[in-house]
């Protein structure tokens, strides 16, 4: 049996039914640790537990070894917790009578990834910048976490991006004097937030940087460097992640890994993630795909196959 498979569905069920590790723990009468090997393919649960598992989470005990099925139909999407409400946004720039975005209506929820796909000037990153307060809007409402970040002004924008939100460019933006760990400490040290060494130390691990902790920026692979740009950012427990085509300066292969590392460890640390890419497979992978023409959301789909994106994209290709 592949561990880390069963290790990746069991994460999967528990965070979808809303359980934590200590209630699955107290559930099957074995310590927090033993259930979080389980989720990191480290150790398997017995044999004699797993028919428990799957009744526990109402699925059949299929789920935990079918890997022709990358999702079970019985597990919907769990949509309980919204991250970010935006309302009939539209964003007009100065000195242009043309709308951007006009009335976008769209839910990021807690826990879920978010793909945001469309033909190159439909409005894609501008839509993330104002989701992130990095571009004010023209008219509609942006809530993130409970709060209206279209009303507020400077320095409190400012102090509210650096606490709930967290934006990997395409370009890393690390800054060239500080070694890796510094660099992914950065925005908590400036912020004055406290920093889960713990949580860091694994993410440098699951993210291929051990022994690369002292080294400068310029001596680090474009990969590297977008590693370390994810780590800093899932540092932030709960905090949500907006990535602007975060591969775009990266070789296909390289690229395609490090969204997937990101798409991992948003997953396995909690924090909602919106990324914007052209790769039907990457956006495959994630929960939810907003598709935007002209402006607008044309079309959303769950958990599509990477044919159904690419279908789609050589849709709106054609008509952009």
């Amino acid at each position: 049996m592949d561990n880390v498979f069963v290790g990746e569905r069991l994460t999967n069920l528990r965070k979808l039914k809303g359980r934590s590790q200590s209630d699955v723990a107290a559930q099957f009468g074995v310590s927090k640790q033993a259930v979080s090997k389980w989720e990191k393919g480290l150790s398997m649960p017995d044999v004699l537990i797993l028919p428990d598992l799957a009744a526990y989470f109402s699925v059949d005990i299929g789920y935990f070894f079918d890997k022709q099925h990358e999702e079970t139909p019985g597990v919907p999407l769990n949509k309980e917790q919204v991250a970010i409400k935006v309302r009939h946004l539209t964003k007009t720039f100065k000195g242009s009578s043309t709308p951007v975005l006009k009335g976008i209506n769209i839910d990021i929820y807690d826990g879920l990834s978010t793909a945001i796909m469309g033909p190159s000037g439909c409005g894609k990153t501008t839509l993330v910048n104002c989701i992130s307060g990095l571009e004010s809007i023209t008219s509609g409402s942006v809530v993130i976490f409970g709060e209206e970040i279209a009303t507020l002004k400077e320095p409190k924008l400012t102090e509210f991006r650096r606490t709930h939100t967290n934006y990997i460019f395409q370009q890393y933006n690390l800054v060239d004097v500080l070694n890796v760990i510094d660099n992914i400490k950065l925005p908590y040290k400036t912020s004055g937030q406290k920093i889960d060494r713990t949580r860091m130390k694994e993410l440098i691990q699951r993210l291929g940087l051990s022994g690369k902790e002292k080294m400068m920026p310029s001596k680090l692979s474009g990969g590297q460097q977008q590693r370390v740009a994810i780590a800093r950012a899932l540092l932030g427990k709960g905090k949500l992640i907006l990535a602007d085509e975060p591969t775009g300066a990266l070789d296909l292969n390289t690229g395609n890994e490090v969204l997937e590392l990101l798409l991992a460890g948003s997953q396995e640390f909690g924090s909602p993630a919106v990324i914007i890419t052209h790769d039907s497979k990457v956006a495959s992978k994630c929960d939810i795909v907003h598709f935007l023409l002209d402006g607008k959301i044309v079309k959303t789909l769950e958990r599509p196959d990477a044919s159904e994106v690419s279908k789609v994209m050589v849709r709106l290709s054609e008509n952009g």
